[in-house]
């Protein structure tokens, strides 16, 4: 896929190409370009900058005016696995049982009822 995404508000994230890993004080720091294009070519950023500096060649563009790209956010956070059996707390939700429910339980049951059947 190539494409070039122009006009991007904000394009967040962006580090010089030589930099391998942050930690620390270094993610204090958040880059990012205003009014800003980002050019992906087969499926990969090629070349990224302010508007001013966009090639003008035969890539297809589409305009994301207004809207902000964080390209190189890594989701980082994770969950411990839990190996044992969430029957009873399924059933106490379906219930309305849960004492220990937060604002998102009943959310969640209404979801459980169109998607299972519960």
């Amino acid at each position: 896929m190539n494409l070039r995404l122009i006009n991007i508000k904000q394009l967040g994230g962006v580090h010089p190409p030589d930099t391998i890993a942050l930690r620390g004080k270094a993610l204090d720091h958040f880059p990012f370009i205003e009014n800003a294009y980002l050019t992906l070519r087969d499926g990969k950023i090629e070349d990224f900058g302010p508007m001013t500096q966009c090639p003008q060649d035969e890539t297809p563009t589409q305009d994301l005016t207004g809207r902000c790209i964080l390209p190189a956010f890594v989701d980082s956070h994770s969950h411990l696995v839990y190996a044992g059996t969430r029957e009873q707390e399924f059933n106490l939700e379906r219930e309305n049982k849960n004492s220990t429910s937060d604002s998102k339980a009943p959310a969640m049951r209404r979801l459980l009822q169109r998607v299972v059947g519960f």
